[in-house]
C-alpha cells in the first residue's frame, strides 16, 4: 500500500482484540488478533506498535472498543460482522457468531407472502437475540 490511504479497523471482544488494515478498494492488507487477558488498553497499544500508522488515513472501531481509542467512526458490532461477511462471502445466507460471553444467529430468508390476516409468519426475517451463558442452560 502506497501513501496514506489505509483504513484501520479495531474490535475489542470479551477475550481478544482484533485489528485489520484495508486499502481504499477494501482489500485486506493486514490482520492481527490477540487475547487481552483483561488488559485491553495494553493489548491495543502493543498491537498498534506493529502497524505503520503513517499509512493510515482513517480509524473505524466497533461499539465495544473503549472510548479512549480515537476513531472517525464507531459501528454496531452486529452490523460490522454482517457487512464484513457479506463482502467476503457474497452468497452468505446466515451467520453464527460465537464469542466469550454470548452467541448470535442471524439468518436471511426470502420474504414470504403475508397470510390473509396480514400477520408475518413467525420465525422469518428475524435474528435470534444474543443470550448470555446463564441463559443457555
Amino acid at each position: 500500500m502506497d501513501g496514506i490511504s489505509g483504513i484501520l479497523g479495531i474490535d475489542c471482544g470479551a477475550v481478544a482484540v482484533g485489528m485489520a488494515v484495508v486499502s481504499p478498494d477494501l482489500a485486506i492488507v493486514r490482520t492481527a488478533y490477540r487475547f487481552h487477558r483483561g488488559d485491553i488498553k495494553r493489548t491495543v497499544l502493543e498491537m498498534l506498535n506493529g502497524i505503520d500508522l503513517s499509512t493510515i488515513s482513517h480509524v473505524a472501531v466497533t461499539a465495544s472498543v473503549p472510548g479512549y481509542v480515537m476513531a472517525q467512526r464507531r459501528y454496531d458490532n452486529q452490523v460490522a460482522f454482517m457487512t464484513a461477511c457479506r463482502h467476503l462471502h457474497p452468497g452468505m445466507r446466515g451467520l453464527l457468531l460465537v464469542g466469550g460471553e454470548k452467541y448470535l444467529l442471524r439468518c436471511r430468508y426470502r420474504q414470504l407472502p403475508r397470510p390473509a390476516g396480514g400477520k408475518a409468519q413467525p420465525g422469518r426475517n428475524r435474528g435470534v437475540e444474543p443470550k448470555s451463558r446463564g441463559q443457555l442452560r
